[in-house]
């Protein structure tokens, strides 16, 4: 049974395919932070796929700053 090393870093593999998706579905130019308002429309979206990114976004957005 193959199991993954203790470190796991979920966060790198959630974001490894398209990294700038949700930005691109979002019109949000690269560099600037999606606006708060735009974010929370997205987790309302009925693309199942757009809801997942804007609530990893969300989430992520969370982990800023925090050391």
């Amino acid at each position: 049974m193959s199991r993954k090393p203790h470190p796991y870093n979920w966060i790198e593999e959630a974001t490894a395919k398209r990294h700038d998706a949700l930005r691109d579905k979002l019109h949000v130019k690269p560099g600037h932070d999606i606006p708060e308002k735009t974010l929370e429309k997205a987790e309302h979206s009925k693309s199942p796929t757009e809801r997942k990114e804007a609530d990893l976004a969300a989430t992520l957005r969370g982990f800023h700053g925090t050391k």
